[in-house]
């Protein structure tokens, strides 16, 4: 997977370099240190165990080529237990290429093709995943991996509001390609309101399909940020709220709340981070605690690190 990682990034860098008038690339690597704690014992006696969590090297190249035309590969390259990065199918098979696809941006659309985001709602989807905090991790968000091959449209409808439809294949398969994915995703902002809704049917072995809908809501005022993110499948739900604020340029806190439904009883979660951001007139270096509770504990102290690159040829 590696290779064809590489032979990827070569392959479409050549081909954006001999077709492309203005080729613009950019390029971060982003180094994640996470070890985490935890105890399953909701009485705190047993002692902890350690874990490395999403702690990796990622690397994410995008630009554009012949006006247009994008491209984006995106790669984690270690992590001592693979099944805390990202599954690619079934449960023992694990994949270190996260995204590949060129893509097409016009006025008021966009298209993508390749291995993709799936369009999936809440705020803790938003951009890439690989931003996730992980002890705060939801089930959903360990369940459905959401990079997947296939295609995604965007329409821009009005300057506020888009709508994103996806074509690809099901994150609950056995096998690639054999179960496909819909999904349909809004995304708005609306003065302190902003919204990330999405509907999906993803094809599951043994079954015809699966629904699941999401409901990522967010109100942004001052230093604050509210967040309210729901789940709602067949089989459970799950959701939180989560309050963040910036204390100043350098520091910001979180209170979450969360809780997870099943027919069978419901269950609640709660954590809090602090984040620190040493780095004058940057955010490339962040510092950051954090800790949460159900049944037993989690814990993190650990340090992202972003390192950029920019480059653009003219002919």
């Amino acid at each position: 997977m590696k290779k064809l990682s590489l032979f990827l990034l070569a392959f479409i860098c050549f081909s954006a370099a001999t077709v492309a008038q203005d080729l613009e690339f950019s390029a971060v690597a982003r180094l994640e240190a996470n070890p985490a704690y935890y105890s399953e014992d909701k009485t705190w006696e047993n002692d902890f165990q350690s874990i490395l969590g999403n702690s990796s090297i990622y690397t994410f190249a995008y630009g554009t080529f012949a006006d247009n035309f994008t491209y984006e590969l995106t790669n984690c390259w270690l992590n001592s237990d693979p099944k805390y990065l990202y599954s690619e199918l079934g449960t023992n098979s694990y994949t270190w290429l996260l995204t590949a696809n060129v893509g097409y941006e016009g006025e008021w659309f966009s298209a993508k093709l390749g291995k993709v985001c799936l369009p999936m709602g809440t705020f803790e989807q938003e951009f890439d995943d690989v931003y996730i905090d992980y002890p705060f991790s939801t089930t959903s968000w360990n369940l459905y991996t959401t990079y997947q091959w296939g295609g995604t449209f965007s329409v821009q409808t009005w300057e506020s509001t888009s709508f994103t439809f996806g074509v690809t294949s099901s994150p609950l398969a056995d096998k690639i390609f054999s179960k496909a994915g819909v999904s349909l995703l809004w995304e708005g902002e609306y003065g302190i309101y902003s919204s990330r809704w999405s509907i999906h049917s993803f094809g599951i072995d043994g079954e015809s399909s699966r629904f699941m809908a999401t409901l990522g809501n967010k109100l942004s005022f001052g230093s604050s940020e509210l967040t309210l993110d729901e789940y709602i499948t067949k089989d459970y739900n799950e959701g939180f709220i989560s309050y963040l604020y910036n204390i100043n340029d350098k520091f910001e806190a979180q209170a979450r709340v969360g809780y997870f439904n099943l027919s069978k009883g419901t269950s609640f979660n709660c954590g809090a981070a602090v984040r620190w951001y040493p780095l004058k007139d940057s955010r490339d270096l962040r510092v950051h605690a954090l800790v949460n509770w159900c049944e037993g504990a989690i814990f993190s102290i650990g340090a992202t690190y972003n390192l950029n690159f920019n480059f653009n040829f003219r002919k």
